[in-house]
């Protein structure tokens, strides 16, 4: 889910630091990862975390699906649900499908169909196309529809138009990836076009719910339905935050991952299918479902992460057990440590910092990194770099955009709960906690729950405080 925008508040600063890299001790308030070290003691609604969510899993922590799931019968629908879980009246939605853009940009794309497919365009008047196999899709140079070729036969589709399969349940195949639904052309920029994948709400999470959530055993079900239930409200929102807009999400982390068919399996499916239309709302609104994978132990509040104005459902809390363990503590990234040697990491600072203030000028080489504040959940709230001449504070999430991995195309850091360890002059290490921008839900620390005997809705109500968990439903349509 999940992902976000970077509003953090980034101040300049002019100030003289001793050349190193240091962290002063913690202050009473701060949470240092264990096992970290102590200098001189020892991440448009969008998530930015850059992972696929079943890579936070150690190998022996990612149960197998359970033997005996294929003889089970489908999970009743809103199990576990009290009578006054429920608001007595349920909460309108204007659509049940949602648009998801698969690639945007592109002049050309192919597209297979096993079974006839109809080409539709928005003149009435225009009789549509009948196809199957293999269909090209190509923006040539001055034009601006597609033009569609299909065995031998070629024409062109005026923008925008949909290739609707005249049978339901036939899948359409756009490289390694296989689709449910139908298929919407739009323009895009000049001379592209936008593949949209246009569904059914409840088939879509079930390209999301795997993917964000790994492959989980049927014990664990009530994590995958308290995913389920996150990532349709964060869909619900974004439909009505786009409805003027050609698509609604995209089907990467900027939003929630979307893996298609490929991405389903059997005790994901119950786990939608039990919690079918149910979202958060707060008050009359449907909630910003935020999400991430690993807290480490506790969550973030929305206005120290981003900037955001508080919401009452998007505080810190401690989450843990009663014996003060994590529940996400089987993370694989519930502690880690990050290594630079110090001229890539100088390096990746003045491109990341460059980039973000294009109209500063950061010269030279990075001479120093100090973490002077912190959120009480531990996270960075204040850090200074120091440059040649120069001096730069960030705090947040957006912390983890200045400060990339050292790894190929160098991704943000894992997470800004971290100290700055110092063992000699050169090399940067970092140790820290979590994954993710710590708001939300505790991708993690849901399946711990679940592993210790919570429900969904004990799950969901512990990350957004004092939601209320409804039935979507559409308006209904009055006869003249």
């Amino acid at each position: 889910m999940l992902l976000a925008p970077l509003t953090a508040a980034l101040i300049g600063a002019a100030c003289t630091i001793p050349t190193s890299v240091r962290t002063p001790p913690p202050a009473t308030h701060d949470r240092t990862p264990e096992g970290a070290a102590v200098a001189g003691v020892k991440d448009t609604g969008r998530r930015a975390d850059g992972i696929d969510f079943a890579d936070a899993f150690d190998t022996s922590a990612a149960a197998a699906p359970s033997v005996g799931d294929s003889l089970m019968p489908p999970t009743p629908r809103v199990k576990n649900i009290a009578p006054d879980s429920l608001k007595p009246s349920p909460f309108t939605v204007p659509s049940k499908r949602v648009r998801i853009a698969l690639t945007q940009g592109v002049k050309r794309s192919v597209v297979y169909s096993v079974g006839t497919v109809s080409v539709r365009s928005d003149r009435p008047k225009k009789k549509p196309h009948h196809c199957r196999g293999r269909i090209a899709l190509e923006m040539k140079p001055g034009r601006k529809n597609v033009t569609v070729t299909a065995g031998r036969e070629q024409f062109e589709a005026v923008l925008p138009c949909t290739l609707l399969s005249e049978k339901e349940y036939n899948f359409f195949e756009i490289g390694d990836t296989t689709y449910r639904g139908a298929l919407i052309i739009v323009p895009g920029k000049p001379g592209t076009f936008i593949l949209v994948n246009y569904l059914d709400i409840e088939e879509y999470l079930r390209g999301v719910v795997p993917i964000e959530m790994g492959k989980r055993s049927r014990e664990e079900i009530e994590a995958l339905k308290a995913q389920a239930v996150a990532a349709r409200t964060y869909a619900y929102r974004r439909i009505i935050e786009h409805s003027a807009a050609p698509f609604d999400m995209v089907a990467t982390t900027e939003d929630q991952m979307y893996g298609g068919v490929d991405a389903e399996y059997r005790t994901s499916d119950m786990a939608i299918r039990s919690t079918a239309d149910l979202i958060m709302v707060w008050g009359d609104s449907i909630i910003h479902a935020y999400y991430h994978s690993t807290c480490g132990g506790t969550t973030a509040d929305v206005n120290e992460a981003w900037g955001k104005p508080q919401r009452p459902y998007l505080r810190s809390i401690t989450d843990r057990d009663e014996s003060g363990k994590a529940f996400c503590r089987n993370s694989a990234y519930f502690t880690w440590e990050e290594k630079w040697p110090w001229k890539q990491f100088s390096g990746i600072v003045l491109r990341s910092l460059q980039k973000l203030f294009p109209r500063t000028q950061f010269k030279g080489v990075v001479t120093d990194l100090l973490v002077e504040e912190r959120f009480s959940c531990g996270r960075v709230k204040r850090v200074v770099i120091t440059g040649s001449g120069w001096a730069q504070e960030c705090g947040g999430d957006r912390v983890r955009f200045i400060l990339r991995r050292g790894t190929a195309g160098n991704p943000i850091l894992r997470s800004s709960n971290f100290v700055v360890v110092s063992p000699n002059r050169n090399t940067v290490i970092l140790s820290g906690r979590g994954y993710g921008h710590g708001v939300g839900m505790c991708q993690m620390g849901a399946v711990g729950r679940a592993q210790a005997g919570q429900n969904f809705i004990t799950i969901l109500k512990s990350y957004y405080n004092g939601v209320s968990i409804v039935l979507a439903t559409l308006a209904e349509t009055k006869i003249q």
